[in-house]
C-alpha cells in the first residue's frame, strides 16, 4: 500500500452525518438552514431565483480569475466525486505540488469534509515532507465577514488534521484581490464550538427556531412558515439576529410572550428603552388581534392626486449577495381612475442598474399629477444614491 493509499484510507474511514465549510457560513448566518437542509422536506425547497444564479455565476468567474491572477496557467482540480477529488489532492501534496485549486479535504474519523478554493505549499514538516500546505479562500465580497471567516478556518482544521500539522494562519482573498491573514488560535475555540453545535443540528439533537425573514435563498418560504407556525418573537419588526437571542435569553420567544409582557420586564434587557418596548408591545397586539394601530390620526395626510403610485424598490447588499451592491428591481403598483396595474423595471445583472432607473424616471415624466407611497426609508435612501450615482436632480420626484 502507497503512502497516498494508507493516508486516504485513514482519512476516509467514518460514516454518519458529516460538517461541511457550508455549514460553518450558515451557522453563523443562521443555523436554521442547516436543519431545513438534513430535515426539511425536499418539495418546501424554493425554486432557484435567477439573481442567485448570477451571482454564483459571478463567484466562480471571480474565483478563476483570482486563481490565474495568483497562479498562472494553473487548472483547478477535475473529477466526478469528492473521494476521487481527495485522491487527487494526497496525489498533487506528496508530489509537492506548489498549489492545488478546487481541492477536496476529507477527515472522516470526525465527520469533517470541505473543499478549499485554494490550497498552497509553504516550508515546514508535515507527513507530506518538509512542507505543508495553507488554505486560501476566494470571496466575491470586498468587506469580508465573520461567515467568511469561519469557513476557512474550518478549512484549516481540516487541512491540519489531514497533513498531521495545523498551520498558524490561513487567508481570505475578496473582491479585490486584497489578501488578508488570520491567526486561527483567534477562531480555534469557536470553530469547535459551531461544529459541535452543527452535528448537533445534523443529528437531531438540536433544532433551531426558525427566524423569519432571515433565510434570503433555498428556504425562505419554509422558514418563514414555520416561524409563522412558532408565533416566533421575530414576526415582530425590529426583532431578528441579536436583538432575537437577547429575547429568547430573557424567556421571550413568542409574540404572545412580547403582548402579554410588563414594559419593565422589557426595558431590563440591554438595547430596548421605554420607546421601543411599547413599540414592540404594540406590534405584537397587532399581530394577534389582526388590527392596525394608529398612533397618531392627525399625522395622517392624504393628498388627492389622481395618480397614486405604490413604490417598491429592491437591492442587493454584501451581506446577502457577497457582490458588489445594486438595485435590481423597482416595482409600481399604480392605481387611477378607479383601476390598478403593475409595472416593474427589472435589471438582469448589475451593469441593467442604471437603465431601469432611467426607464423608471421616464415613467414618472409620463404621470402629471401623482403622489409616490412607499413602505419605510429605504426606498428614500436608496433613491438618493440612484440620484447621486447618476447625476440626476430628483428635488421634485423626492418632494412627492
Amino acid at each position: 500500500m502507497t503512502k497516498i493509499d494508507e493516508l486516504f484510507k485513514k482519512c476516509t474511514e467514518g460514516n454518519g452525518k458529516f460538517v461541511k465549510g457550508g455549514d460553518l457560513a450558515n451557522y453563523i448566518k443562521e443555523p436554521f438552514i442547516i436543519y431545513c437542509n438534513d430535515f426539511a422536506p425536499e418539495d418546501a425547497r424554493d425554486k432557484p431565483k435567477r439573481f442567485q444564479e448570477l451571482l454564483s455565476e459571478a463567484g466562480m468567474k471571480h474565483e478563476a480569475d483570482s486563481i490565474e491572477a495568483q497562479h498562472p496557467g494553473m487548472n483547478p482540480l477535475k473529477f466526478t466525486k469528492e473521494r476521487e477529488g481527495f485522491k487527487l489532492v494526497l496525489d498533487a501534496f506528496f508530489t509537492g505540488k506548489e498549489a492545488v485549486a478546487n481541492g477536496p479535504l476529507i477527515y472522516l474519523p470526525e465527520n469533517l469534509i470541505g473543499r478549499a478554493d485554494l490550497l498552497e505549499k509553504r516550508k515546514g514538516e508535515s507527513v507530506f515532507g518538509n512542507y505543508h500546505y495553507i488554505v486560501k479562500e476566494i470571496k466575491l465580497a470586498k468587506n469580508l465577514k465573520r461567515d467568511h471567516v469561519l469557513q476557512a478556518a474550518y478549512y484549516n482544521l481540516v487541512l491540519g488534521k489531514i497533513q498531521g500539522f495545523t498551520p498558524e494562519e490561513f487567508y481570505l482573498v475578496n473582491r479585490n484581490n486584497d489578501i488578508f491573514s488570520y491567526k486561527f488560535s483567534d477562531y480555534k475555540s469557536t470553530l469547535e464550538l459551531a461544529i459541535s453545535d452543527v452535528l448537533k443540528i445534523k443529528t437531531g439533537e438540536i433544532i433551531p427556531s426558525a427566524t423569519y425573514g432571515s433565510v434570503k435563498y433555498n428556504w425562505t418560504t419554509y422558514t418563514n412558515k414555520i416561524a409563522k407556525e412558532a408565533d416566533d418573537v421575530s414576526l415582530i419588526p425590529g426583532i431578528s439576529g441579536a436583538m432575537k437571542t437577547k429575547l429568547n435569553s430573557s424567556q421571550f420567544f413568542t409574540v404572545s410572550d412580547i403582548m402579554e409582557a410588563d414594559i419593565s420586564n422589557l426595558t431590563d434587557i440591554e438595547g430596548i428603552g421605554d420607546v421601543k418596548a411599547s413599540q414592540f408591545k404594540l406590534c405584537a397586539e397587532s399581530l394577534k388581534t389582526g388590527k392596525p394601530f394608529i398612533k397618531n390620526k392627525d399625522a395622517i395626510i392624504l393628498p388627492d392626486t389622481k395618480s397614486e403610485l405604490y413604490f417598491d424598490l429592491e437591492g442587493t447588499d454584501e451581506v446577502t449577495s457577497g457582490a458588489e451592491p445594486f438595485d435590481y428591481l423597482m416595482g409600481i403598483l399604480e392605481s387611477e381612475n378607479g383601476s390598478e396595474k403593475y409595472i416593474s423595471f427589472l435589471a438582469e445583472t448589475p451593469d441593467d442598474e442604471e437603465k431601469i432607473f432611467r426607464d423608471f424616471l421616464k415613467y414618472l415624466d409620463s404621470k402629471e399629477d401623482y403622489i409616490l407611497y412607499h413602505w419605510n426609508t429605504y426606498e428614500v435612501t436608496a433613491l438618493k444614491k440612484l440620484f447621486e450615482k447618476y447625476q440626476v436632480d430628483g428635488t421634485k420626484i423626492l418632494k412627492r
